[in-house]
């Protein structure tokens, strides 16, 4: 289904339909493993987990307006030169890591004590 969804997707929207077939498909296994893992009652997710994972989705679309914006204002650098690119790239990527890091703070209201004691180890 990737493979086929990529070929149809790359001919509207390039390259990026690449990986918006990737994400999608992603997203279909997931539901389908949910849905398994429902139906045979392995895992009952209760609300203290459900939360959370609410709320990191939450962050994470709004991470994706704020990047969805910066690319408005990036995207003319795509067909500049190496400098510009460059500094396209760290636009998104440093508006991703600022934006998705003030949602979990503020939305999902991680610590980031607690996250970079994850990262520590």
């Amino acid at each position: 289904i990737n493979i086929l969804l990529s070929l149809v997707l790359i001919r509207f929207i390039g390259v990026v339909g690449i990986a918006a077939s990737t994400a999608f498909v992603g997203w279909v296994q997931v539901i389908l493993l949910s849905r398994a893992i429902d139906k045979r009652d392995l895992i009952t997710p209760d609300r203290p987990l459900r939360s959370p994972i609410l709320r990191m989705g939450l962050a994470a679309l709004v991470m994706g307006i704020a990047l969805c914006a910066v690319g408005v204002w990036v995207g003319p650098m795509a067909d500049a030169g190496a400098v510009e690119r460059v500094i396209a790239c760290f636009a998104l990527v440093g508006t991703g890591v600022v934006v998705y890091g003030m949602g979990l703070a503020g939305i999902a209201k991680v610590k980031v004590k607690d996250v970079i004691n994850d990262i520590r180890g």
